[in-house]
């Protein structure tokens, strides 16, 4: 065990995107919860930085990037006691070590870390759950490099990195009296690991708009996707494409009741809101739900009972264990959620995965 006690001053370096960045709360949260007056600092890229700074468990964000790298003497006035690498990295490692920062904890399944750290996870371990587990277990790893005796359940893990929802919002002309549901069709990640964008607009059809209300999301980039899901559409839908931050998304997403998603950063922002997410997943380790998917209260994930074996990504051609997810199976659970009935397995084809139990 490393006594933290007399630490003051954390830092977690994981520069990722959005899903994988709130992966890493799982470390900042746990240090927070045990040593409550410990500074923590989140060295990470711009992108998340709006999103990790207003969680509780983080005081600080240092952003890097290839224009505003850190240099050992940058490090060193920075005055941390430990740093955990969320991240295996070599340059970075050295430049910790440079740093002479007392504590450097990282992942023990690279040669480089015994270079540079002088704690680490141990070795098989390290590649037993980096090979099979989900990535809420990767960094939940690393605490226990602090807290060898720390047992908790994933749920229990997640219940410690839920969002606190009490955060001011602007009015996005909702209506108190529908279901209120995003749907974030764009995921650049899971570009063709989700639903085509007809199956999008014929799944907003087939819900009763007098129940439902339907608030399209994405970047700029994405404006164009939701205007072809949106065309024709008589339902209830708001497109805020293209007009949000992720400040405001998160604002959004606090005063909806549901979201639906591939595998992105959204999905996973709105599974530790605790809001009704819904994942749609290809059937396979590397991209699917045992190691991507989203985790929360109320978060489940839907994918084929099958192992996918279509090259997706080197084919630039959709997917085919997601587009054999029927609209109807995807609907049922929406009206599952609305009319708050519990939700089952749609089908023997499908597996829905509806806890972290399942996932981890």
């Amino acid at each position: 065990m490393i006594d933290l006690t007399q630490k003051k001053r954390i830092a977690i370096y994981k520069p990722f995107g959005i899903g994988d960045s709130l992966f890493g709360l799982v470390i900042s949260s746990l240090l927070k919860d045990k040593y409550p007056h410990c500074h923590i600092t989140y060295i990470g890229t711009i992108y998340p930085k709006e999103l990790l700074i207003t969680h509780h468990s983080i005081d600080d964000y240092v952003v890097i990037s290839d224009e505003q790298k850190i240099t050992a003497e940058n490090l060193k006035t920075l005055n941390y006691d430990v740093i955990v690498f969320a991240k295996s990295d070599r340059e970075f490692m050295k430049i910790a070590k440079k740093a002479k920062i007392p504590i450097r904890i990282g992942f023990g399944d690279k040669i480089y870390t015994f270079l540079y750290c002088n704690y680490y996870s141990g070795f098989f371990k390290t590649k037993k759950v980096r090979h099979n587990s989900h990535r809420l277990l990767h960094d939940y790893l690393l605490y226990q490099c602090i807290d060898p005796k720390s047992k908790l359940s994933p749920n229990q893990i997640i219940e410690k990195i839920t969002y606190h929802n009490n955060i001011p919002a602007p009015e996005f002309n909702l209506d108190k009296n529908k279901f209120k549901l995003i749907i974030h069709p764009g995921a650049q990640s899971a570009q063709f690991r989700n639903w085509t964008p007809e199956h999008y607009r014929e799944f907003i059809k087939s819900l009763d708009k007098d129940q439902f209300q339907i608030i399209l999301t994405g970047n700029a980039n994405e404006t164009g996707l939701c205007h072809i899901i949106k065309k024709d559409n008589s339902a209830d839908i708001i497109d805020l494409s293209g007009k949000l931050n992720l400040t405001q998304l998160k604002q959004l997403i606090n005063q909806c009741d549901g979201l639906i998603a591939a595998s992105t950063g959204p999905l996973h922002l709105s599974a530790l809101m605790g809001k009704h997410t819904l994942g749609i997943y290809p059937s396979n380790h590397k991209d699917g739900v045992s190691a991507w998917g989203a985790v929360g209260k109320n978060a489940i994930a839907i994918s084929l009972d099958k192992v996918c074996h279509s090259p997706c990504n080197k084919a630039k051609s959709q997917c085919a264990c997601i587009t054999a997810i029927a609209i109807n199976d995807v609907k049922n659970i929406i009206i599952g959620w609305a009319d708050n009935t519990p939700i089952e397995s749609p089908h023997p084809n499908y597996r829905l995965w509806v806890s972290a139990q399942d996932l981890c």
